[in-house]
């Protein structure tokens, strides 16, 4: 008898021992599978930060890209053999009974390909004798004027609009010089506007706000008769 006692009660300790294993391993099983729907969701709050960063910087990109496209595009035009550019104008006489005076004009153009409407402003920044190689260190930058509005200095240009810029002038009455096409209160200001016969080299400037400066050179040749006064764009 005692030896069956022993072993039922063998037998009971075996099975508790098994059901005390048995809860164990699904503890175990239960801590695997928090653990892992922890880190999966952590990768994919993470995947989806990433997802989201990449659609923003795909949305800045696109934006800036269109506005790239749409940026406006500033050219500048010259013939010297094209009355645009080059013209002789009449004044009244100064005197009664005397002679109209006469004005000789350059002048140049600026335009607009791009798709986005720009407010410029053209001054002439530096002038260099190219006799002495000197650049003329009384030579203050200035304001280029409008021929579409006398006085006109800032102007807006529209997409495939162009606006033509007065660059220098003289007068028959003083032939052997040329002056800077800006404002004449300019004069009294200790800044030279007016130069005698000589080859110079002039820097014109474009500045707005939507695009880099656009920077232009014209070589200009200036004789003693009326008629002879040469502009070349440098390239």
């Amino acid at each position: 008898m005692s030896t069956l006692v022993l072993a039922g009660d063998a037998v009971g300790k075996t099975n508790a021992m098994d059901s005390i294993l048995y809860k164990t391993r699904r503890l175990d099983q239960d801590a695997d599978v928090g653990f892992g729907s922890v880190t999966n969701s952590a990768e994919q709050t993470i995947q989806g930060a990433i997802g989201a960063a990449i659609g923003v910087a795909s949305t800045l990109g696109v934006q800036s890209l269109r506005s790239w496209l749409r940026r406006p595009k500033i050219e500048v035009l010259f013939d010297d053999q094209k009355t645009r550019y080059h013209q002789v104008t009449t004044s009244k006489p100064k005197t009664e009974g005397g002679a109209p005076g006469k004005t000789l004009w350059i002048r140049f153009e600026v335009g607009n390909k791009g798709k986005t409407t720009v407010d410029l402003e053209a001054k002439l920044t530096s002038i260099t004798n190219l006799n002495s190689g000197e650049e003329i260190e009384r030579f203050y930058p200035v304001d280029l004027q409008c021929v579409s509005e006398e006085g006109k200095s800032n102007f807006q240009l529209v997409r495939g609009e162009t606006e033509v810029i007065g660059l220098v002038h003289k007068d028959d009455a003083a032939p052997e010089s040329m002056s800077v096409s800006t404002e004449t209160a300019l004069q009294s200001r200790g800044r030279q506007l007016t130069y005698n016969g000589g080859k110079y080299l002039l820097t014109v400037g474009l500045y707005g706000a939507k695009i880099d400066p656009v920077m232009v050179k014209f070589v200009v040749e200036n004789g003693k008769e009326f008629s002879n006064l040469k502009v070349t764009r440098e390239k």
